[in-house]
């Protein structure tokens, strides 16, 4: 039997099937430090968008989000930068997939990363449900203000002299959008 990777995944297995002991494990300490999110500032031209998606997910985690882009990116820096701004607690909370196209029944997924002009895209809009939608494919800045964004930009937690009330969901816009 090989060694446990990092304390938490084998890494290999020469053993016969059997069942094994549940034992409990720690994962491992905070490695996703607090950055500024130069994969998004690259990709959109202002790194406050990772903002915008990881200020979504702790508005309200059980609504979608979009992000629109080009065959060919490469979405997992997005997701890192924009997972780490998020506190430690809701981090594993996130579900992403970078390349989405449906979703089955009884399954849910916060950020779903979809081809430009591909039908999941297409329909992104009607079923963001006052979410985001981030086209990676148009290039403008983040106008929103929230700490992420300013995490986002400065790579430091932000620092405010009053708590930031959320935007009641009926005064949101439908739609949050890049384009």
């Amino acid at each position: 039997m090989g060694d446990d990777a990092a304390g938490v995944f084998r890494d290999k297995w020469d053993g016969k099937p059997q069942w094994l002991e549940p034992k409990r494990l720690s994962l491992p300490p905070k490695q996703n430090p607090l950055r500024i999110c130069e994969a998004w500032a690259k990709a959109t031209g202002d790194a406050g968008w990772a903002g915008v998606l990881a200020d979504s997910f702790l508005r309200d985690a059980s609504i979608p989000a979009y992000i629109l882009y080009e065959p060919g990116m490469d979405l997992l820096p997005l997701m890192d930068e924009a997972i780490a701004l998020l506190p430690e607690h809701a981090r594993w909370r996130v579900t992403f997939n970078t390349f989405f196209m449906d979703l089955p029944a009884g399954l849910s997924c916060s950020w779903r990363c979809c081809v430009v002009n591909t039908d999941a895209a297409q329909s992104a809009s009607s079923r963001a449900n006052s979410g985001v939608i981030i086209d990676l494919t148009k290039r403008k800045d983040c106008t929103l203000a929230s700490r992420y964004v300013i995490a986002a930009r400065t790579g430091r937690p932000a620092v405010t002299e009053k708590p930031v009330t959320p935007i009641p969901l009926e005064q949101a816009p439908a739609v949050i959008s890049k384009s």
